[in-house]
Order: structure tokens, then C-alpha cells, then sequence
């Protein structure tokens, strides 16, 4: 193994730690709250989505899909209009529908459309949806360099979601 993939597994390694106990953290507020914040359920759903779909958790897979099923529940009882959390249930059920009991992505595009209907002027939002909106070369250029150099105004300001959406908007 060379010396730069080592670097980037210890780098990787570390920051699964820190979100794990972000995450837990994140769990001890929930818990004390009668309804959380919405901003803490972001938070936290997405690291426990995340944690399960990168599969790089010493935590148990039936611990990560019970958290985040009940995080899913509390977003459809208390915040089942707020723009955030409906974007973050569209890309998780888009991206694996199979850990919410779906059988197809469709229900994600359900959500990430009602989010961008809520908000049109959110450019993550705009180029999560970039090929249904049929955009073209230019402003897609346009969408994804303002997104990454100024993520904060677009979604919650959280380093995991950040550095998760800049790679995946850098990749397209």
C-alpha cells in the first residue's frame, strides 16, 4: 500500500469515529427532546444513513437501521413539510430505497421535487434534479461551483453533508 492511500484510510478512519460520536451525541439530544429540532434530525439522519451505506461502522447494522427508521418516523410526525428534511428523505430513499422498504427510487424523486417546489431558487436542490429539469451544460456548470464554494447557502452547514455533497457534485 503506498504512503498516500494509507494517509487517505487513516483520514477516513478518524472521521468515521468522529461521526459516530457525533452521532451518538446527536442521539442524546433526541432523546432528552419531546420533539428534536429538525436541524438535529438532519444531523442525524443523514450520518446514520451514511455510516450504513458507506458500511464503515464498528456500530451494528440493526442499531444504524432502527435509529434511522425512527428518525424517519419523528420527521413524518413533526416536519413532514420542512424543506431540508424532505430533501434529505428524497435523496436517501433515491439512493437506497431498500432501507425504507421501497422497491424503486421513485418516492425519492416524489420528495425531491416537492422540495424543490418549496424552494425553486435552492441550487442543490435544482441539481439534485438536474436531469428531469434537463439543464443545460453551462448553468449546471454555473449550479455546481456556486454550490461548492458556498455550500452553507443552500443545505445545513454540517461537515459530513458538506464534504459528502461537494465530492458527489464534483463527480457529476
Amino acid at each position: 500500500m503506498e504512503y498516500q492511500e494509507l494517509r487517505q484510510l487513516l483520514y477516513l478512519k478518524n472521521n468515521y469515529m468522529d461521526y459516530i460520536f457525533e452521532m451518538q451525541n446527536f442521539e442524546k439530544e433526541i432523546l432528552n427532546m419531546d420533539k428534536p429540532t429538525s436541524t438535529i434530525l438532519v444531523k442525524q439522519t443523514f450520518t446514520v444513513w451514511y455510516l450504513i451505506v458507506e458500511g464503515c461502522s464498528n456500530l451494528d447494522d440493526n442499531i444504524l437501521q432502527s435509529t434511522l427508521n425512527r428518525n424517519i418516523n419523528i420527521i413524518n410526525k413533526f416536519y413532514s413539510t420542512e424543506v431540508y428534511l424532505l430533501f434529505l428523505k428524497g435523496w436517501m430513499y433515491q439512493i437506497s430505497p431498500w432501507f425504507f422498504d421501497e422497491k424503486e427510487s421513485s418516492k425519492g424523486d416524489y420528495y425531491l421535487e416537492y422540495a424543490y417546489k418549496k424552494e425553486p431558487d435552492n441550487l442543490l436542490f435544482k441539481w439534485a434534479l438536474r436531469e428531469s429539469l434537463n439543464i443545460n451544460k453551462n448553468e449546471l456548470k454555473f449550479i455546481k461551483f456556486s454550490i461548492e464554494n458556498d455550500f452553507h447557502k443552500y443545505y445545513i452547514d454540517y461537515r459530513l453533508i458538506s464534504e459528502y455533497f461537494k465530492r458527489i457534485i464534483k463527480d457529476s
